[in-house]
């Protein structure tokens, strides 16, 4: 039994995202934590993208090692061999030791395999959009090509990412990340023709919810852990929430 249980309706699956995979269990961005997510009852799976120096997509959310993985390196003057023997496990617990730096292609294909719909956050650390883009739009067709993933979303804070991600791929399921909702989002919106917008659920209101969803997009809310606090944004038609803790906002298993 969980603290939450009884205090707020559960959602469904679609309403629930896995925040770098099951990250309140297991340590963000590792292929265990994904494996984890991959195991609950999400729909989605939300997970961090950094490039390295020689253009290598890889799960990191910091622009150098020293909080998931000892070290100080910055990941824009590293190669793909570099990683070689990083730990990015052993900080959350001595049973996660031995945790790799995953690839951007082994999570797709571990998420198609799954079925959950693969959330992109793309982090931008120093003036790479356009190559950054170039990155991603190769590795989304390589995989694609020989699975059946077909469902996923590209979501970033940086605006130069997005613009030079539209530019490469027409097509791209693209997502406004922010923290609250921007006043030129709309307009925004029309212009690169969003799916989503991401927000801190802090800094968003039922209202900013209804008036996403009324503009024809969905609206998901980053990182949400108490059910209870984010109710009133799940009424007013919140698409879903990106939990640490996803199995908090879903019914027990069995």
């Amino acid at each position: 039994m969980s603290v939450y249980d009884n205090l707020v309706p559960y959602l469904r699956p679609e309403q629930v995202c896995a925040h770098r995979g099951a990250s309140g269990t297991a340590p963000e961005n590792t292929m265990i934590a994904l494996e984890k997510a991959c195991g609950m009852a999400v729909g989605s799976v939300e997970f961090d993208i950094s490039m390295l120096g020689d253009g290598s997509p890889v799960i990191h959310h910091d622009a150098q090692f020293g909080r998931t993985v000892r070290g100080s390196e910055r990941l824009q003057d590293l190669v793909l061999g570099d990683l070689d023997g990083c730990d990015a496990g052993a900080w959350f617990g001595d049973e996660f030791a031995g945790q790799k730096i995953p690839l951007l292609q082994d999570v797709l294909v571990l998420l198609g395999r799954h079925a959950k719909m693969p959330i992109l956050d793309v982090k931008i650390h120093h003036d790479e959009h356009l190559a950054f883009a170039h990155a991603l739009a190769t590795t989304l067709a390589k995989v694609m090509s020989r699975t059946r993933l077909d469902d996923y979303l590209i979501s970033s804070f940086s605006r130069p990412f997005l613009e030079s991600m539209r530019t490469i791929m027409a097509d791209a399921p693209l997502v406004l990340l922010d923290e609250a909702l921007p006043s030129d989002w709309a307009d925004y919106s029309d212009k690169l023709g969003f799916q989503a917008i991401h927000l801190d659920y802090r800094r968003i209101t039922p209202d900013d919810v209804r008036a996403v969803k009324v503009a024809g997009l969905d609206c998901r809310v980053y990182t949400a852990n108490d059910p209870v606090v984010v109710q009133p944004l799940i009424e007013a038609g919140l698409t879903s929430v990106i939990s640490d803790f996803p199995e908090r906002f879903l019914a027990p298993a069995g």
